[in-house]
């Protein structure tokens, strides 16, 4: 089977050069794992409380987790754009609200020296959210940074607990954390 496979394909390249129709297509994606597909952050740098999650998603099977119960996460990825070309940055984020009021997604888009381009503050409120923004050409072949920084909150839950052979009851309290989400991170260019 693989050497039909392999001779159809030779005689249809074959075909596609003798009649001058040869498509190429190349990839026009800055960004390397941006629906964290991989199951992992292979491509992204990692500080903080930052993991990839396959119980909640955008699209596809995972999605990234940013922050914990006791900590902040944030992930990043360099990039440039060639030469005389402009891009799009586009993702699709998720925030849980806490009791505190502190969750919290900051995503930052940086220029060479640090220098910020863009940065939102994300809403949070259970629902999934879109953020585009297009980055000029005159920020093309240089150095450019992506950062998401993400901080939990946490839920309070409580319920009442009596015995039957007493009518002594307590009040247990159980936290959980609040947790913001990532997904389907892309920057195109043309």
């Amino acid at each position: 089977m693989k050497n039909r496979n392999s001779i159809a394909a030779a005689l249809l390249l074959l075909v596609a050069i003798t009649s001058g129709t040869v498509v190429v297509h190349a990839s026009n994606e800055a960004v390397t794992n941006g629906g964290f597909e991989t199951g992992n952050l292979s491509g992204w740098t990692q500080l903080g409380s930052a993991v990839v999650v396959h119980y909640i998603s955008h699209s596809g099977k995972f999605s990234l987790q940013l922050g914990s119960r006791f900590d902040a996460g944030q992930i990043s990825q360099d990039f440039t754009l060639p030469a005389g070309s402009s891009g799009t940055l586009s993702f699709w984020y998720m925030g849980e609200p806490g009791n505190l009021g502190t969750t919290t997604l900051a995503a930052t888009l940086l220029g060479p020296n640090a220098t910020i381009l863009a940065q939102w503050n994300g809403k949070i409120d259970f629902k999934w959210h879109q953020i585009t923004f297009d980055i000029d050409s005159q920020h093309s072949n240089q150095p450019l940074t992506l950062r998401l920084y993400g901080h939990s909150d946490v839920i309070y839950d409580s319920f009442e607990v009596c015995r039957d052979d007493s009518m002594r009851c307590f009040i247990k309290i159980f936290t959980s954390p609040a947790n913001v989400f990532v997904d389907d991170v892309s920057i195109t260019y043309s």
